[in-house]
């Protein structure tokens, strides 16, 4: 296989400048051959893996957030707890 630079086409980008559009051209050239390819394909992990990892750490998270949203209810209940019992005892509920 021969390593040849692929080009592609002149995309056009619209870019307010004063109030007016205007047209600048950017033409995108990467070298397309089986090393970059193979280094493209290799880099990251693969969706399965990846989609995995994102359940984990979601599922971790909502742990930790179940544990605090229940330190939260008892330290909501203590506090009112210690607030009913600073009243005085005549005081009516």
């Amino acid at each position: 296989m021969t390593e040849q630079p692929l080009t592609t086409n002149t995309l056009p980008s619209r870019l307010q400048r004063n109030g007016k559009n205007s047209l600048s051209s950017k033409s995108l050239t990467s070298q397309l051959t089986e090393e970059n390819l193979k280094l493209h394909t290799t880099v990251g992990p693969s969706p399965r893996e990846a989609k995995t990892h994102l359940v984990l750490v979601y599922v971790d998270l909502q742990k930790q957030l179940v544990a605090l949203e229940e330190q939260m209810r008892i330290e909501a209940k203590a506090a009112q707890e210690k607030f009913t019992m600073s009243l005085p005892k005549d005081t009516p509920s």
